[in-house]
């Protein structure tokens, strides 16, 4: 039997109290949330990261000179059925998403298990988890693998067609093709 859903103040659930001692356990900057309270709405788990300090100042900073600026803004929420809604939404959080819990037809896993922090263990730094340097360095990685294999696809798609149009030159090209493979044209007005 699993255990009872807890829901939060705010109506969200809460997360399980083991998955919480062992994401703390494997980091102690991360918590797991509810993805409805970011900025784009996300129905499901949110892994975030805390921001450290001296990148807040600096991010932060160099995004919003205007010291009138506020810190929150409101958002207007509407549903299908015209219902609508607002919402604070605070412009400089002190935790980033660094991982939505979907699997890979992206839809949100909603029971959180021990295969969640397993991923991130395998995934910690493609996943931002540690330094954005790294997620940066692997970005590039990802982004030159993708292209080799685009590249690698499209030569075997191109000499697979170049075998199909050479197998069946006589029945494609058959208007132009004389009988020894030779194009007609060439062959007219000769002396052989």
């Amino acid at each position: 039997m699993s255990d009872p859903v807890i829901f939060t103040a705010g109506g969200a659930p809460a997360p399980p109290s083991w998955f919480i001692k062992k994401l703390k356990a494997f980091d102690h900057n991360l918590r797991v949330s509810w993805g409805l309270g970011l900025m784009n709405p996300f129905p499901g788990w949110v892994i975030e990261r805390r921001i450290p300090d001296d990148m807040k100042e600096r991010v932060y900073n160099q995004k919003h000179k205007d010291p009138n600026r506020p810190r929150y803004a409101h958002q207007e929420l509407r549903d299908e059925h015209g219902y609508s809604g607002t919402r604070q939404f605070d412009m400089r959080p002190d935790w980033h998403a660094v991982y939505l819990v979907m699997n890979e037809f992206r839809e949100p896993i909603l029971e959180l298990s021990e295969n969640v922090i397993d991923y991130l263990r395998a995934n910690y730094e493609r996943t931002l988890l540690g330094f954005p340097e790294l997620g940066r360095k692997h970005l590039l990685e990802d982004k030159r693998d993708q292209e080799r294999r685009d590249r690698a696809k499209r030569e075997r798609d191109l000499d697979r067609a170049t075998e199909q149009v050479m197998e069946n030159k006589y029945a494609i090209f058959s208007d132009v093709m004389g009988r020894s493979g030779q194009p007609a044209q060439v062959m007219e007005g000769t002396e052989l």
